[in-house]
Parts: C-alpha cells; structure tokens; sequence
C-alpha cells in the first residue's frame, strides 16, 4: 500500500512527491562523493576539516533556510509544502487553541477569584480520610481540595481516586460536602468545561490518522450542598511522589524524549489512550498541574499529524540521497533531531530538571527580564535593525509599498486587521521576538494559568509579561508594512515571472518574508545551536537575531557563489544590498544606537569598515561573538550574558561590606543595587538602575549633561559618556 501524506488540500504518494523534490535538488550544485576508505594522513585530515565546517553550518542554519535552499528558493516548492509550510501552520493552531482555552480560563478568574482563592492559605484536614504515606488523616491546601473535587465529575476518575488512595466515596464526599463553597464548585465545573473543549479536536486527529477512537470519558451528574452538577471531564494525571511504578515510567519517559519518538508524541497521561481501568495509582492532587496538561494536549494536537508526515517525506530514500548531495549528511542529519525539538518542546519542560540545569535555567531566566525587560535600547536597536533587513528582504520598493498602507494612521488599524486575519503568524508575533523572551514568556503563561494564584502574584507575572511588549512593538512597527509589501509582491504578476500566486500561496511568502527579515523564535525556526541543554542555552542567549543574521549572510553567500546571480542585475544588485546591510548596515545601526568613547578618530573609514567586516562575520557564531566582540570591539569579555549577575551580586556585596567599614563605595553603587535587587527578585531593573543612576549623578555633579545626547546616553545607558 502506498503511503500518502498532506500536500495542500490533498494526500498524495510519497513516492511521486520525492520524485518531484529530487528533481529539484538535481538542479542545484552537486556535492562530489567522497570515501572514507584509503587516504592519506592529509586526504583523512582534510576530509575531518570539511565535514567539521559543514557539521558547524549545518548547527548554525535554521531549516526554514536549508529548506529554501533545497527547493531552490520557490516558496511553494514541495519541501516547503509538505514539511514547513504544514509545521508553520501548526504552531498557528496550536497559539489559537492555546488563546481560545486561556480566554476561556481568564473567564472563569474573573467571575470566581475572589471566593476561589480567599482562603488560599488555610489548610483542610479529612478525619475520615487517611494519607497514604503517613497513616494519619488526610490534610489538603485549598488548591489540593479544588483538585479532590475535579475528580469526582465522572465515574472513571472518582473510581481510580477511589481505589489509588483505599479511600470509600462516602467519606470523600462528606469532606467536600463540609467544606466546599458554591463558589468552589462553580469554579471547578468551569474548569472541567474549558478542559472538554479539546475532546473534538482531539477526536478529528484521532479519526484522520485511522486510529480506533479513545472512549470519551462520560461526565455523570452528582448533587452536593449547593446543587446538582452535570460532571465534567478531568485529567488523569499519577503522583509519582506516591508510586515507584509512576515515577519510574516518567524516567523512562524523560530519557526517550532525545530518541525519535516524535511519530508518536503523546501527552505523558495517554489521554488520546483508552484509559485502563484496572489500573489505578494515587492520583496527583494539584490544580498546578492543569496548564502543563492543557498546553501538552493542545502541542500534541496541533503537531503530531505534520510531524509524521514530515519524518516519513524526509526519510524517504530518495529524498534522503537528494539531500546528502545536494548539501551534505551532515545537513541532512539536522533534520530529524529539528523534528524531534518540536514534538518535544512541551514536554521538556515537564521533566523534573536536574539542580544544575534549574541552577542555568533561573540564571538565564533572570538576565533575560533584567537585560531586556522594559530596556529602551533593546527596543531602539530591535526595531531598527528589523526595519533595515527588512528592505533587504523585500526590497526597498516592495517594502515602501507595504510602509504606504500603514502611513495613514486612520487606516492603520483596519490594515493590521487585514494582516492578522489571514496571518496565525502575525497575530501571535508579539510573543516571539526571542528565543530567552518566548520561553519567559510561555513560564508566565503557564503561572497565569494557575486558576488559585493570588491577585498580587498574578500582577507580578503581567507586569513581567509587559516588560518586553515595547520590543515587540516595535518589532510589529516594521513587520506589519513588511508582510503587507511581501502580500503585494506575491500577488502582482510583474513580480512573480508573469503568474501572480494564490492567496494562500502569498501569505505563506509574506510569512516567510518576516521571517527572513526579522527572526523567527518558534521552535520551528532554532537552529541547533539555539535548542538543547540549558547549560547550553547560557552560551546562546540574547542570540537569536545574530543567528537570522548569520542565516541570511550565509544564505547572501551562496547566491554570489552562483555564476546565474552576476548574470542577472536584479540579483546581483540584492546579493550587493543584502551584504552591505547586514555587515555595516547592521554594525553602523547598533553603533548609533550603543555610541562608544571617541578614541578611534584617527583612523580612516577603510579602517573602520573593515573592523566592522570583521565583528559581523563572527557575530553570529556563539563564543566566537563573545571573543570577537572583546578583541574586536574591546569590551569586557563575558561568554554568557548570564555572567553579568554574578558580576552584579559580587559587586553589590563588596559595596555592602565597604558601606559597613566605613570604606568608600563603587561609584555606581546605586546602579549595582538596583540591578542586584533585579536578578535576585526575578525583576525588569536594568534601565530603571541605568537612569536612576545617571540621575543621582547628575544631582551630586558627577555627570553634567550639556544637550540631548548626553542626556539621552544618560538615561538609556546610565553614562552619558557612553560604555
């Protein structure tokens, strides 16, 4: 039987399907065969240096470019179709399904907060219940009763509570019969609802992949103190605190996450799975939980079917050998593990993570909010920076065309909305500006899913949200007129070879264009050495507009190394403009914005340019960029951002003990304070110890600003001489 998957509205043979890619691959230059058997000492070091440089190519290339690369830059080639263009719209599934559950949760806060979630604090014991592990009567926190309460909304859940704890049903009932609320059991019913509205979509996956659907779990109706309720369904979820068979199950379950597993990644609670009933566990009682599940159901769904179709594509022999010649096996083995990072991202985070990687993850989690958050020069540089690769992109013709729509503010809002109804992408930008960003934010998501969470701690988290909102507007400032222009481009016939594209076919490009000009952050858009370890992530932080930088300066070379490009003067004038743009372009742009001490005044601009050559072409290799930037660029050299708070913690504590012995303290002593006081509390600091400090300097005459510039390198940076 042949094998089909997706291609558009249609399923089509794999087989025709990798017929039609390798002969397109066939029309790209050919990687020569090379041997691993009888070689010199020369010839078998030689060949370890080239597969080495390409090993790092491939590490550093995200796979929306490989894949362009592979289809020779036709947007609705058929690797684009079959694996990124189906991936790309699975992450816009999974955002919509993910915001529609969030409103409906948002809902539910609002009408049951302030009777939910008064008596947080206080603890419920249950003398007809006993704990399992201590033999003594049960006792419950508010959160842990609610939970208690959302397993008795249907028979299979009550059952297995029933018999995991060797509890009777009686006794469970006069306990929350005692001490729920209305309100409580209002909320949980709410809940229970939200939580049903995934069983339809998880129903239509489980049918289009020709599996025996699940038994949906029935609700039953139960009647309490307060009224009758219809039941609900509720997640199965063990305590592996309570269980040895449980916890080791979710080792097992940790360590297959690095194999390829991705054909059938499944929520770890097999909730697609007919549950069997004559197994049964203590139950893991926590409202906490519940965002975890709803996210890890919601990822699944979105992505299982585009993720097999696409693993099954790419491992077709034919497919395969195009590859390996037309860039190389090491290309080629990029794939699977990119495949394997986003059927994984939820569930990485679900792992209990090792003291070590919870030591990097917080580290790393507290130099992101305290460098980037609410930082005006991030914003500026951010912004900028985007609009300008952006004309690289697009071009500056089409790109002015697309700034034309948004140059009427009366028409500005109408204009997004025409974005954003055809985009999933644009309308779910704003969480996506960087990799460090968009895994802050999805954490603060998750607390702000917590339905019992306290008023201030829920503050807390949207003010932390905030703090990078200036980024991404900025960000949508030029990314909005760039997506328009692109829309333009790929519908006028002029620009297309005479045949203009569907509808379809020019959002797909107008998303591919953003992305080529300002990033992408989803896990679909991470090269390799954006993804893995945490320890790792330490070294790629604040990275991910370098690595699109390095992307398109890589993706800028191979188009010059095509004799084709210098033959044709439209190509050969974007090859010219996409280099000067993203070497000094680029460099000149952060320079303005991050001015520097006026000591190089001497040297002439053919200097200069080349030192700029030079910090560009390692800027978006990790380490490198650091050693760079130190020798290069002269600054302080720091391999991981994350540094930064050790420096700051050290220094606030020799401040301290000066202050104590009377000794003189760092002149930026308020700066350290603030920024410390940052890191430790998980706060957006960084510009507000910057300004802050400036300010007090300039009130004690340390500082004294003669016009706008010094004040304005004053207040962003804390110097208005400038660092």
């Amino acid at each position: 039987k042949a094998q089909l998957v997706a291609d558009g509205q249609e399923m089509r043979e794999i087989a025709a399907l990798a017929t039609e890619a390798s002969a397109t691959m066939a029309e790209l230059p050919q990687r020569g065969a090379e041997s691993n058997r009888g070689l010199t000492r020369i010839d078998a070091g030689l060949l370890k240096l080239k597969t080495a440089g390409r090993s790092m190519q491939a590490a550093l290339l995200k796979m929306e470019q490989m894949i362009d690369w592979l289809d020779n830059r036709d947007p609705n080639g058929v690797l684009n179709r079959v694996v990124f263009r189906r991936i790309a719209d699975a992450g816009v599934h999974e955002a919509d399904m993910q915001a529609q559950i969030k409103a409906g949760i948002d809902e539910l806060l609002r009408s049951n907060r302030a009777d939910v979630t008064k008596d947080g604090n206080k603890i419920y014991t249950a003398p007809g219940l006993i704990d399992g592990l201590t033999g003594k009567p049960q006792r419950f926190t508010k959160k842990e009763m609610l939970a208690l309460a959302g397993n008795m909304g249907n028979d299979s859940n009550m059952a297995k509570l029933l018999a995991g704890e060797k509890w009777s049903e009686t006794a469970v009932r006069d306990f929350l019969d005692a001490n729920m609320t209305k309100a409580d059991w209002d909320f949980v019913a709410g809940l229970g609802r939200t939580l049903e509205t995934l069983w339809p979509e998880k129903l239509a996956m489980s049918r289009r992949l020709g599996n025996t659907n699940p038994e949906k779990i029935a609700p039953r109706p139960f009647d309490t103190p307060h009224g009758r309720y219809d039941g609900w369904y509720w997640p199965m979820v063990y305590d592996p605190a309570r269980a040895q068979d449980v916890a080791e199950r979710g080792a097992k379950a940790g360590d297959s996450l690095f194999e390829n597993i991705y054909t059938r990644a499944n929520t770890d609670t097999g909730r697609m799975n007919t549950r069997n009933e004559n197994y049964a566990r203590p139950i893991l009682l926590s409202l906490d939980v519940i965002p975890r599940v709803i996210k890890d159901e919601i990822h699944d769904i979105a992505y299982r079917e585009a993720i097999m179709d696409a693993d099954k594509f790419l491992s077709h022999p034919v497919v395969r050998e195009s590859i390996t010649s037309a860039l190389s096996p090491e290309h080629y083995d990029q794939l699977r593990p990119w495949l394997q990072s986003i059927a994984n991202d939820r569930k990485v985070d679900m792992q209990a993570l090792k003291w070590f990687d919870a030591l990097a993850h917080g580290a790393r989690t507290r130099a992101t909010i305290v460098g980037l958050g609410y930082r005006l020069s991030t914003m500026l540089v951010h912004g900028s920076s985007a609009a300008l690769e952006s004309i690289a992109e697009v071009g500056p013709v089409w790109f002015g065309k697309g700034l034309t729509d948004f140059s009427n503010p009366r028409n500005w809002a109408e204009n997004r909305d025409f974005v954003f109804e055809r985009s999933g992408e644009m309308r779910n930008r704003m969480n996506e500006v960087d990799r460090d960003v968009r895994e802050h934010l999805r954490e603060i998501d998750l607390r702000l899913m917590d339905t019992t969470s306290s008023a201030v701690a829920r503050g807390a988290d949207l003010m932390k949200a905030h703090a990078y909102r200036g980024i991404a507007m900025l960000d949508m400032a030029s990314a909005l007129p760039t997506w328009m222009g692109a829309y333009h481009k790929g519908m006028a016939p002029e620009a297309q070879g005479g045949k203009g594209l569907s509808e379809a076919d020019a959002i797909y490009f107008a998303d591919k264009t953003v992305r080529n000009a300002h990033g992408g952050t989803g896990v679909k858009d991470q090269a390799a050495v954006q993804r893995g370890p945490e320890f790792f992530k330490l070294f790629t932080m604040f990275y991910t507009f370098w690595n699109h930088n390095v992307n398109r300066l890589m993706d800028t070379s191979r188009m010059a190394l095509d004799k084709n490009t210098w033959r044709d003067s439209s190509k050969a004038s974007t090859v010219i403009m996409r280099f000067l743009i993203y070497t000094l372009g680029i460099q000149t742009m952060h320079g303005l914005l991050h001015p520097k001490d006026d000591e190089e005044g001497g040297h002439n601009w053919l200097a200069w340019a080349g030192k700029e050559f030079a910090s560009a072409a390692f800027a978006g290799i990790p380490i490198l960029r650091d050693l760079s930037s130190h020798y290069i660029g002269g600054k302080d050299y720091s391999v991981t951002p994350a540094a930064s708070m050790v420096d700051a913690i050290g220094t606030s504590g020799v401040d301290a003990a000066n202050a104590l012995t009377g000794k003189e303290v760092h002149p930026k002593v308020l700066k350290h304070t603030i920024t410390t006081a940052g890191y430790a509390l998980g706060l957006p600091t960084g510009q507000v110890a910057s300004a802050s400090q400036f300010l007090w300097d300039v009130t004690q005459g340390k500082q004294q600003p003669q016009d706008t510039t010094d004040w304005w390198n004053g207040i962003i940076h804390g110097d208005m001489k400038k660092h």
